[in-house]
C-alpha cells in the first residue's frame, strides 16, 4: 500500500502522477456534505502479480452500502506503484455520519478510511 485517501478531484484516467513533492496529486478531503459525489482514490506498490482489490463502502450504521471490485493487473506494469479510484456517486451519500471505505487487497483488509459527511449548510 503506497497511499489511500478521499479527493473530490480525481484524476483522470491515466494520468501520470508524480508523488515527490505531490506535485500533481489530487487534494486530499476528510469531510463533505451530503449528496456530494466523493471519489476514494488509492495507490498500489509494484507486486507483479494480478491483486483482487474490493472496496467496501460502510454507511455510519455500520451497514456495508456497496461493494465495487476491481482488479489491479500488475504485471505488465513499469510503474514503481499504480492508482485506482472508487466513485461513490452523490444518491448513494445522502446519510450524515460518519462513512468508512474499507480496502481489501486479495482477501486482506489493508485500511479503513473514515470520511465525515455532514448534513448541508454546515
Amino acid at each position: 500500500m503506497k497511499f489511500a485517501y478521499f479527493t473530490n478531484e480525481p484524476p483522470a484516467p491515466g494520468t501520470l502522477l508524480y508523488t515527490a513533492f505531490r506535485r500533481n496529486m489530487p487534494r486530499e478531503v476528510k469531510e463533505v456534505s451530503v449528496r456530494n459525489p466523493i471519489t476514494f482514490f488509492y495507490g498500489i506498490q509494484q507486486t507483479g502479480s494480478l491483486l483482487n482489490i474490493q472496496v467496501r463502502w460502510i454507511n455510519p450504521d455500520g451497514v456495508l452500502a456497496r461493494t465495487s471490485d476491481q482488479p489491479m493487473d500488475q504485471t505488465r506494469e513499469g510503474a514503481l506503484w499504480t492508482w485506482q479510484v472508487d466513485r461513490l456517486e452523490q444518491r448513494d451519500l445522502a446519510q450524515p455520519g460518519v462513512w468508512v471505505a474499507e480496502l481489501i487487497v486479495s482477501g486482506h483488509r489493508v485500511g479503513r478510511y473514515p470520511l465525515l459527511v455532514h448534513p448541508p449548510g454546515r
